[in-house]
């Protein structure tokens, strides 16, 4: 047994830790009647600026400036009128008025010069009694900055409206722009900014935005401590600085929150609207492979697309990110029909408006891919041009057991889906694993047997790409040890010394979208991954962003490698060859020669054993047909 009593649960201590810790507020939202009053300010603002304006012009002689506010009343209600209408032709009371900036700023100058031109020219060519020639020229200047300074002071009045006396105090650990950035969300936010604290000791020593820089890294505990502060900000790190910093900080029971770099923003790679809190993807030590949607994707225009498990969390994310593609529709195959109603409900949901302007049709079929005829249908009616083939049995110990499901699954299904495929598509990438190098496991083996069968297939388009660990995909190691953590632990690891590659979900897409751009026939397409990763490691992670202690509030217990595990995948057969695709960050990989024959009398023996349902006869041929590949 794995499992031992707790006696206190990790939430608990948690909460008792924290308890002096509140959430971040929200400034309150802009109404209409706040717009309103903006114009009315505005109003009221231009006649004191031009007030002041004929003040300076008379050298300060009230009853001068008073005897042309009398005679020209009509040109100051007709100069503020005009500035404040077209204020909101250019949509600035549509504005939020928490984010006023510098382009705020600009965009009042420059609407304010508009206004000003033509009313110029009229006091320069009239007639007789007229404001003063150069009043305009004077009133610039004072109308900008009240004008400017009033959204000035309502921006600094949500920001305060929006703290709280017993707010949580951060540090900032970063420097420059995205340390700036940091403070800037922060105060807006409703957190309190103590200071910014630089990785190394001589890198940093400015304040920024009235925030002191009090020290490195290495004083992280002294400052805690002095400060009383109740969380950090990541600014821009590195992931391996990421993971120094959170096992640093684990111990101190602080709220740690993450900023992405400001190069990765401009790159569009990332969106920054918030600070949020740190996650597992944030630590794994190498940087994460983003390719170009539109560029990479472009081939799905206007084609027939054809997802199989698109209920599973590749299948349906390969959906999300392909719908902006604007193919011509896309028929979401699964097995599940809640899983399907789900992403289909979601999608209609989050994209209606859009799916309705491009005449893109979703197409939900419940459909077993071990199915032949019922496939054949699928293919007689929609005519798919692009398949993405992510349905498979994946979980090594289940599929260990029952040997005939995983062959008919991932083998036969397979086939089947090809022979739909024959001719008829431009594109099927097939998905695959990292246990299907050198396969120790019965699920292994049926995915290299897969991807054999794409690279022997002899047809245009087909290719195959081989995943690792996909954090947060349904039933993976991070979801379940995340629910351990929920439960107060303990952690159950297989071995201390069991590694894994990992990758994200939207790297995971984009693996299966650069594979289908690259496609060529017969290919199998894997991603760099750096190095692997301990799975213990990875667990000490969850638990120090759950904001509690390993070891301490969270047990870890070791349970001994399961049946079909191994301690370390590989990406790469020694004897297959690889070589970098023209996609940054993948590889093409290809496979030795195989004898012309394969799959020969094998593959028939194991559809026989699978129509059988002969779990031993399944496995020898299972694992014969993989050593007849290797001869």
């Amino acid at each position: 047994m794995c499992l031992r009593f707790v006696p206190e649960t990790a939430v608990k201590k948690l909460l008792q830790r924290n308890e002096h810790l509140k959430p971040w507020a929200n400034a309150p939202p802009v109404r209409a009647t706040d717009r309103i009053f903006l114009k009315l300010g505005d109003l009221a603002l231009v006649w004191l600026g031009l007030i002041l304006a004929v003040l300076i012009r008379t050298d300060l002689n009230w009853s001068k400036t008073l005897s042309y506010l009398n005679d020209q009343t009509w040109f100051f209600f007709t100069f503020a009128l005009a500035c404040v209408t077209l204020f909101w032709l250019r949509g600035l009371y549509s504005r939020d008025w928490r984010y006023v900036g510098i382009g705020d700023a600009i965009d009042l100058a420059s609407s304010l010069f508009i206004v000003f031109v033509p009313f110029e020219i009229m006091t320069l060519t009239s007639v007789g009694a007229a404001f003063p020639r150069t009043g305009l020229l004077i009133a610039y200047f004072p109308i900008l900055f009240l004008v400017a300074g009033l959204r000035i002071l309502i921006r600094l009045s949500l920001e305060r409206r929006s703290r709280r006396p017993d707010g949580i105090r951060y540090l900032v650990v970063g420097s420059g722009d995205s340390a700036e950035l940091a403070v800037r969300e922060l105060s807006r936010a409703g957190g309190i900014p103590v200071g910014v604290v630089s990785l190394g000791p001589g890198s940093g020593r400015l304040s920024i935005r009235g925030c002191p820089h009090l020290g490195h890294f290495g004083q992280l505990r002294e400052l805690v401590t002095d400060y009383r502060v109740g969380g950090l900000i990541l600014a821009g790190l590195e992931p391996a600085q990421n993971s120094k910093v959170v096992g640093e900080a684990s111990p101190l029971g602080l709220q740690l929150r993450t900023l992405p770099a400001v190069s990765d923003v401009l790159k569009g790679e990332v969106e920054v609207n918030t600070l949020r809190p740190l996650r597992l993807e944030d630590l794994l030590e190498r940087d994460p492979v983003t390719l170009d949607r539109e560029m990479v994707g472009a081939y799905l225009r206007g084609e027939v697309v054809l997802v199989t498990g698109a209920g599973g969390s590749i299948g349906s994310e390969i959906v999300r990110q392909i719908l902006p593609l604007r193919p011509q529709s896309v028929i979401l195959l699964g097995r599940g029909e809640n899983s399907i109603h789900e992403i289909l409900t979601e999608l209609r949901q989050t994209w209606s408006s859009e799916l309705e302007e491009w005449e893109l049709d979703l197409i939900p079929v419940i459909c077993d891919i071990r199915d032949k005829k019922g496939l054949d249908k699928v293919f007689e009616v929609h005519r798919p041009t692009v398949v993405f083939h992510a349905a498979a049995h994946k979980h090594v110990p289940l599929m260990e057991a029952q040997p005939v499901e995983a062959c008919r699954n991932n083998i036969v299904g397979t086939l089947n889906l090809m022979d739909c495929c024959r001719g008829k598509v431009k594109r099927l990438v097939a998905l695959s694993t990292d246990k299907a190098v050198d396969p120790s496991s019965v699920m292994g083996a049926t995915k290299r047997v897969t991807e054999l069968l794409i690279h022997t297939s002899g047809e245009p388009g087909f290719t195959a790409v081989r995943f690792g660990n996909v954090l947060g995909s349904r039933g993976s190691v991070v979801p379940t040890l995340q629910k351990q953590i929920e439960r107060g632990g303990p952690l159950t690891i297989t071995s201390p010394d069991m590694r894994r590659y990992f990758m994200t979900i939207p790297e995971a897409v984009s693996l299966v979208l650069g594979a289908g751009a690259s496609a060529q026939g017969g290919e199998i397409y894997v991603l760099e991954m750096g190095q692997p990763i301990k799975i213990v490691d990875l667990a000490e992670n969850l638990i120090r962003l759950s904001g509690l202690v390993p070891h301490e509030d969270i047990e870890l217990v070791f349970c001994g490698v399961r049946p079909g595990e191994k301690l370390n995948e590989e990406l790469v057969y020694s004897q297959e060859s690889s070589e970098p695709c023209r996609l940054k960050g993948i590889v093409r990989v290809t496979p030795k020669e195989l004898s012309p024959d394969w799959p020969g009398e094998n593959l028939d023996k194991l559809r026989l054993a699978v129509e059988d349902a002969d779990d031993e006869a399944c496995r020898r041929f299972l694992f014969a047909l993989l050593d007849s590949g290797r001869d």
